[in-house]
């Protein structure tokens, strides 16, 4: 659970290995459970410990980004799917990570996420999956 405003209910990749200058598709399943009183922007990064973020996509839940977070329906799910273009330069890492959060774009502060699959309080996403980035 991410901040008692949405549920991830799954994922899915369209690849499970990506390489520089590709484009890995998140899909992710919402269920949102609450309306907020301020828009929060939606994260989605390929992540490597050492490297920091590889490839991000930062923009409001929706296609071109029209479903605000303050216009949820709490308990109806929805889908919505994220781009992460990897920069021609990119390192080979190996494993990376996909991680995904909410937060709060003029203050920049992450809602707080829960559960198994949730980051550390500090890190407040929840981690997806993992994708092999190669050369």
């Amino acid at each position: 659970e991410i901040g008692g405003v949405a549920r991830v209910l799954g994922y899915r990749l369209n690849r499970m290995a990506a390489r520089p200058g590709q484009t890995l598709l998140v899909t992710v399943y919402w269920q949102p459970e609450a309306v907020t009183d301020r828009p929060y922007t939606v994260f989605v990064h390929l992540y490597y410990p050492s490297v920091g973020s590889i490839a991000q996509y930062d923009a409001y839940p929706g296609v071109n980004g029209v479903y605000a977070t303050t216009a949820w329906a709490p308990g109806k799910p929805f889908v919505d799917i994220y781009p992460l273009s990897l920069p021609k330069d990119t390192p080979p890492v190996g494993e990376a990570q996909i991680i995904l959060g909410l937060y709060d774009a003029p203050t920049g502060q992450r809602l707080p996420a829960t559960g198994q699959a949730a980051g550390t309080k500090e890190e407040s996403w929840v981690k997806l999956g993992n994708v092999q980035v190669r050369p």
